[in-house]
């Protein structure tokens, strides 16, 4: 392994520089003298946003003075602490006065003899949540082709990037035992998010469109169901693949970076595909309606499954969402560990594991040892992934007593993974950081580990390590991973920008390769249409539209640009393609406010007020469109609706003109002394200059049963229309003064 970083805190502040001294019984010491000073942090501007960055290391860890052994050294540490310790002692000293020892700290350390022998592949990814038109998202659809995939020496100072730009999410991914099939969630570039990866590990990895199945071609699964295929294992000849599908999932985003989301399968039942059949079956004794079954790892032979249950749930069991990972509002669900043998796919009876279940705590994320004697999984209150109190337990496979790993950090532990010779152990912490990191521990004959030892320069400081998993493999066993699709979405990135410059040509014939090297890619087909859309070729663009929907059914600006279409073509059907995007999607919500307009065009203004209604559930503070639902209310003569909405914006907002008249000229009938109040109000707001106010606050006196006050407000806002050129206010107030004139009654 590469040399580590030690890092101390030296309570004298007179020290400023300290010998190192390295010491080992066989062995003359080394001495090494440093300053000590931190190596400055590596910061990717492409993972920058504004979700992280103000974040920067604690105080303490800044204080932290650093040392990290040259090659030569590192070296002799290692080679001379296999079968003595090292015992590595900080002197500290003041430069001035170096013949005073100023403080002093050690630690003893051993080298294991075991190799780690396999590398490490990896996901590299930034931590940047952001708020779109869908709410919270982890990362930001633009952001996904900076995620990349690593596979790690750990002898070597870093990683090669051999799997980047992709146009989509890639997640999950597994290997056959002896490392010569990779299997990988791609969340499908034609929009797919059940789509799937198989191919043979080779240096040269090329992923074909033949090498990708999709899980919801299992026949079984509910109509208007989209399965995403969680936590899809491989089995350890390569044969099949279990996967949890028919799955129900709580999901919800945060803001925070350092813990995102809250992400874990409520329903779900294990599916095995086999790839010499091509048949997806469920696993008989893992597969009832009943419960949730995911996890699933197998036994190093294929013979059984490990998996873990829980009684099935809805997944948004809470009105109320969370509001952090941990929140007692997340849908509560704790997993069991179960036993199931594999059969060839035909299952038998699931038995719960003993130590790992009926504990009282969620257990998770099963993993067997390549051996066949241990087994490690993940311990925490609630769920799986990503929880902060999430703890990694090893017990005999068999079952038995567990017992809590001492590599465990806080907080977080998971995506754990075993080396092929079952000796060591990787998996990711935020202990350090809130950038997620990768750990190594050393695993003994009686299951005893070591304290965890950080993988260092495995990404960028601002960046996280997840899913690390052991390749069973030579280092160089894949140095490049490519698709068909990353030149399709190169050019699809390629027409975004000039569409974007205003280069409608270029932009369409970039969209024309983009669908030529990808035909299934539904984001080049919908921008396509828009570009159509924006040369006038209304035709053209509804195909390139439709053709959108038909491969990504979710793609809500499809369906609102066909809307588009439809309605200015005066076609009633513009309202279903909305509905549906909606029905999908409640929270789009300039969606829900063109869907609105088009009602209120068509002069249905019960279900206009209804839409405004729902978007405000989601937009309480857009005071702009309670300023437009209240003046419909008034129009519909409905007025203790529309002050009700009046009074909603002047809660945010006690100075906003406009809502006050709206509000008098709302309760003028009932309670004309308030109009009164109001549009004193709003004159004085304006400085007695707005002619619009001074009329409201005019018909308030005349409604207060005061006509000659009002008549008073009304000449002096006659006059300022005059200025204005206000004809039509003009035109009522005349009519008003004439009224007055002529000894009528004034309304």
């Amino acid at each position: 392994m590469v040399a580590p970083t030690f890092l101390w805190h030296d309570a004298n502040t007179e020290a400023n520089v300290w010998l190192i001294k390295i010491t080992l019984e066989k062995s003359p010491p080394v001495f090494v003298l440093t300053s000590a000073e931190q190596p400055a942090l590596i910061i990717d501007p492409v993972a920058v946003s504004s979700a992280n960055r103000d974040y920067k290391p604690s105080e303490y860890d800044q204080a932290a003075k650093a040392w990290i052994p040259s090659g030569e050294h590192w070296e002799f540490i290692k080679e001379s602490s296999v079968d003595q310790a090292a015992v590595v002692t900080i002197y500290g000293f003041n430069a001035q006065s170096p013949q005073r020892l100023l403080s002093s700290g050690q630690i003893t350390l051993r080298t294991s003899p075991d190799p780690v022998g396999a590398p490490i592949f990896y996901r590299d990814v930034p931590l940047m949540p952001s708020l779109t038109a869908k709410g919270i998202q982890p990362l930001p659809p633009e952001a996904f082709s900076s995620i990349s995939w690593r596979l790690r020496d750990i002898s070597k100072e870093s990683a090669p990037a051999v799997l980047k730009d992709m146009p989509t999410c890639a997640n999950c991914h597994s290997f056959s035992r002896d490392g010569s099939v990779l299997g990988m969630d791609l969340d499908g570039p034609n929009g797919d998010k059940g789509a799937y990866g198989l191919a043979p590990v080779e240096p040269k990895m090329v992923i074909e469109e033949e090498d990708i199945i999709t899980w919801n071609s299992y026949a079984d699964t509910p109509e208007g169901h989209m399965n995403f295929g969680l936590f899809s294992s491989v089995s350890p000849d390569g044969r099949y693949v279990i996967s949890t599908l028919n799955e129900a999932t709580y999901i919800q985003n945060y803001k925070d970076f350092r813990f995102l989301q809250s992400f874990y399968p409520t329903r779900g039942i294990l599916v095995v595909y086999d790839r010499t059949t091509k048949e997806m079956k469920p696993l008989p004794g893992a597969s009832s309606a009943e419960y949730v079954q995911c996890n699933a790892c197998w036994s190093p032979d294929g013979t059984e499954l490990i998996f873990s249950r829980a009684p099935a749930k809805d997944a948004f069991a809470s009105a109320t969402p969370s509001e952090y990972s941990g929140d007692p509002r997340e849908t509560q669900l704790k997993y069991d560990l179960y036993r199931i043998p594999f059969n060839k796919g035909e299952g038998g009876v699931a038995v719960p594991v003993k130590g790992a279940s009926k504990n009282g705590k969620s257990n998770s994320f099963p993993k067997i040892s390549p051996d066949g004697k241990w087994l490690v999984y993940v311990q925490s209150e609630n769920g799986q992934l990503m929880r902060p109190d999430s703890k990694l337990y090893i017990l005999p496979v068999e079952g038995g007593e567990p017992r809590e790993l001492n590599c465990n950090l806080n907080p977080m532990n998971s995506w754990h993974s075993w080396s092929p010779n079952s000796k060591w152990l990787v998996f990711s912490s935020k202990g350090f950081r809130p950038f997620t990191q990768m750990f190594l521990t050393h695993i003994d004959e009686r299951g005893m580990d070591t304290p965890a030892v950080l993988i260092p320069n495995s990404t960028a400081d601002n960046r996280a390590v997840n899913i690390p998993e052991f390749l069973n493999g030579p280092n160089e066993a894949i140095a490049e991973i490519n698709a068909p699709t990353q030149l399709s979405y190169k050019y699809y990135e390629e027409g975004v920008n000039l569409f974007n410059q205003g280069d409608r040509e270029g932009a369409l014939a970039k969209f024309d390769e983009s669908i030529a090297r990808n035909p299934y890619y539904a984001p080049a087909h919908r921008n396509k249409g828009r570009v159509l859309l924006a040369m006038s070729q209304q035709s053209e663009a509804i195909a390139c539209l439709k053709k959108a929907v038909e491969l990504q059914p979710d793609d809500d600006v499809a369906h609102c640009g066909i809307g588009v279409i439809l309605a200015s073509q005066g076609q009633p059907k513009a309202v279903a393609y909305y509905q549906k995007v909606l029905r999908s999607y409640p929270y789009l919500l300039q969606t829900r406010k063109q869907l609105a307009d088009m009602y209120r065009n068509q002069g249905n203004h019960a279900a206009f007020v209804a839409e405004y209604n729902r978007y405000l559930e989601y937009a309480p503070d857009d005071l702009e469109t309670r300023m437009t639902l209240g003046l419909t209310y008034l129009m519909m003569q409905q007025g203790d609706l529309a002050a009700q909405q009046f009074e909603i914006v002047l809660s945010y907002d006690p100075n906003h003109q406009k809502a006050l008249i709206y509000l008098a000229y709302a309760v003028m009938n009932k309670n004309p002394g308030k109009a009164v109040q109001l549009t004193q109000r709003a004159v004085q707001l304006s400085g007695y200059r707005d002619a619009v106010s001074l009329y409201a606050l005019a018909a308030s006196y005349i409604s207060a049963g005061d006509p000659a006050t009002g008549v008073t407000y009304a000449r002096e806002a006659r006059k300022i229309a005059g200025e204005t050129g206000d004809v039509d206010l003009i035109k009522k107030i005349d009519q008003v003064l004439r009224q007055y004139a002529q000894g009528l009654p004034v309304r």
